[in-house]
């Protein structure tokens, strides 16, 4: 029976005998806490692995994917150990039971399993320790690597390689057979004319570049016989001056059509950092933004079925990618982290309950600092199994003091465990400070998570929300079993010269105010929330000057790909429509200044004192983003309001909206 939501994202596909329930598909990803130590130094799927994709099959996906697996005993995935050791004397006893497991589970829930293979190329780390590293053609890697020109003998025992692994993964369960042939890892580094200068038949045209990966998919298909699909992962365009065009993307999937059933069209390559915010598209790009790409190889390929993706997250928009002809498939990475009840949700017609991926690319484990790969919406990323919060507990009576994330997050998650909650906030609205999202065009998807809070806070029968009233000591001192405040942090005022002065505002107070500003505006700090600030001034035509202590903007910011996206656009026009950053304008509204110390604030000016000597800016506002500190004196009001009170979010200790919903989820867990 057609689905009367989304009928067109909810019917089924057959390829090659295997039946999809749906279009959605979970794509590959993967993170360090599916990961268990191995053989040969490298890293096995764990139990919490097998349980994470059976959850994402529980949620809805058609089809529930691995992350990438290496095929070559030699090499490492790039510098992060995702491996999987095929010849392992081992895999028998560790590996093969827990491929079993993982696809037993995804089964029971009705998806179809995915294996993803991989070789790495020019991006692998050799087990022996060794720089030299296997790529088309010779060449000296930036981090000190050595590749050398794989030889025909060599092509055929990575062949080989990939249709051991396939073979072994059809024997464990797996009904789709995924080989990565994008983002500049070995398969596309022969595609692609940047990598791949050979003179031989494997280089120079279209169809010799894509000579050896079909040599690769060939094997696999002899391997795994005629029943099972086989997609690829393969960037439509890599966005890089020098690369592929699209019509060579169409030329080399049509040579590949006869052994490659479906292709996923993304973009990229992870060698050029500035192409991952396209591969990952970020708060500043437009969602789906890559799918004119899978619009056209449908078009032009016919005899292969396509998946867009890109930033995704929304089934109306999902339903209109099937419906318009433009793929087959959508697929999503980021969008079941944040929810893994994407698919189950939409298909009930419950779209509003899905809760919003904001794109912001801490899940990408990879790709942070603290490589974790947590989720800022969805405190449950890394303790999915272990620790839900609906343990039998005693049932208590919860005081919440302030609306924000932190303060939103604990109320659901005590009331998810039966407790009766009363949440304070002395403002008119659920949201705290993500109120400022409602003005700037690309924080789209930080709007659409405050409404979903909001949403299911005043949805939820045990919560009581009593906004317009500021909590006191004394109003919550009797009659709750636990205190929990949250009442945010107060931005700092730096000790400068004429700092209390009227055209000093902090940063929060700008927006929604944007028109009264005039037009030379003076940014004071240089992390995140300066950044963006001066972004968005600068995308509503005014002029600002960006002054940083540090030599470094955004230095304490661990999402890599939105530093460099935001780092762009501090020097080119911000445009949402953008498909890559080549070709954009440079900007002449915004003037950074690092290394420099705002030493007094005047009437109309600011005086900055730089490496090259003291600078005068013209300052007809100037806007405070120098942090936030928590106001201990009045925290320190609640200590005895309760048996157990609790500071979370940014009373506790200023940080992000991961933090805030973190330790609103680790509340409850606590109590």
């Amino acid at each position: 029976m057609e689905n009367k939501y989304y009928p067109k994202l909810f019917s089924p596909i057959t390829v090659r005998g295997v039946t999809y329930r749906n279009r959605i598909v979970s794509a590959p990803h993967s993170c360090p806490f599916m990961l268990t130590p191995g053989y040969n130094n490298n890293f096995d799927y764990s139990d919490d692995a097998a349980y994470y994709f059976g959850n994402l099959a529980r949620g809805g996906a058609a089809a529930v994917n691995t992350g990438h697996l290496g095929v070559d005993p030699r090499y490492l995935i790039g510098g992060n150990r995702l491996s999987f050791d095929f010849f392992s004397p081992t895999l028998r006893l560790h590996q093969i039971p827990m491929l079993r497991r993982m696809t037993d589970l995804i089964h029971a829930h009705g998806a179809l399993a995915s294996f993803e293979l991989n070789h790495g190329g020019h991006r692998s780390t050799p087990i022996d320790g060794s720089t030299t590293v296997p790529g088309p053609s010779p060449a000296v890697l930036p981090n000190g690597k050595v590749a050398h020109e794989m030889s025909e003998e060599e092509m055929n025992t990575i062949a080989d390689h990939f249709a051991n692994a396939a073979a072994i993964g059809v024997a464990n369960g797996y009904d789709i057979i995924n080989i990565h042939a994008g983002h500049g890892w070995l398969m596309s580094q022969f595609f692609s004319p940047l990598d791949n200068h050979r003179t031989d038949q494997y280089g120079g045209s279209v169809i010799n570049r894509a000579r050896f990966p079909k040599m690769v998919l060939s094997r696999i298909r002899e391997r795994v016989g005629e029943k099972v699909p086989i997609a690829i992962r393969f960037s439509a365009l890599e966005l890089i001056e020098g690369s592929y065009s699209l019509d060579d993307t169409i030329e080399t999937l049509k040579y590949l059509s006869d052994v490659v059933d479906i292709v996923q069209c993304s973009v990229g390559n992870l060698n050029h950092q500035e192409t991952e915010c396209f591969t990952f598209p970020l708060q500043y790009m437009e969602h789906g933004c890559n799918v004119y790409l899978a619009r056209k190889v449908k078009e032009s390929v016919p005899n292969i079925l396509v998946e867009a993706i890109g930033g995704i997250n929304d089934p109306a928009q999902a339903e209109e990618i099937i419906a318009s002809g433009a793929a087959d498939f959508v697929g999503m990475a980021r969008s079941f982290i944040a929810d893994p009840n994407w698919a189950r949700k939409a298909k009930n017609g419950k779209a509003e309950d899905i809760r919003p991926c904001i794109r912001c690319v801490r899940c990408m484990d990879a790709n942070t600092k603290t490589a974790v790969g947590e989720c800022t919406v969805n405190p449950r990323r890394l303790v999915h199994r272990q620790y839900p919060s609906e343990l039998p507990a005693v049932k208590r009576n919860v005081a919440i003091i302030g609306g924000g994330p932190a303060g939103m997050q604990a109320a659901l998650e005590f009331a998810q465990k039966g407790d009766t909650v009363t949440l304070f906030e002395q403002n008119q609205r659920l949201g705290g400070k993500l109120f400022f999202a409602d003005h700037v065009e690309f924080k789209e998807d930080l709007v659409r998570y405050r409404e979903y809070m909001e949403r299911q806070v005043l949805k939820t029968p045990n919560i009581t929300v009593r906004l317009g009233v500021t909590a006191t000591p004394d109003m919550v001192r009797s009659g709750y079993d636990a205190v929990i405040v949250a009442v945010g942090a107060d931005g700092i005022i730096p000790p400068i010269p004429g700092v209390r002065s009227k055209h000093v505002v902090p940063a929060m107070d700008v927006y929604g105010r944007e028109a009264e500003l005039p037009d030379q505006v003076v940014i004071i700090g240089g992390g995140q929330v300066g950044c963006e600030t001066a972004i968005h001034l600068a995308h509503v035509g005014k002029h600002v000057a960006l002054v940083e202590m540090t030599d470094e903007l955004m230095r304490d910011t661990i999402l890599i790909e939105e530093t460099v996206a935001t780092k762009f656009y501090l020097e080119h026009v911000y445009d949402k429509k953008n498909k890559t950053f080549v070709g954009v304008p440079k900007t002449d509204k915004i003037q950074v200044y690092t290394g420099a110390r705002c030493v007094e604030i005047k009437d109309g000016s600011v005086m900055v004192e730089t490496k090259e000597g003291m600078k005068e800016l013209a300052a007809g506002a100037v806007v405070l983003a120098a942090g936030y500190k928590p106001n201990a004196d009045y925290l320190e009001q609640f200590a005895d309001t309760a048996e157990d009170v609790l500071i979370i979010g940014d009373a506790r200790k200023p940080g992000s909206i991961r933090d805030a919903a973190a330790t609103g989820y680790y509340a409850s867990l606590h109590l």
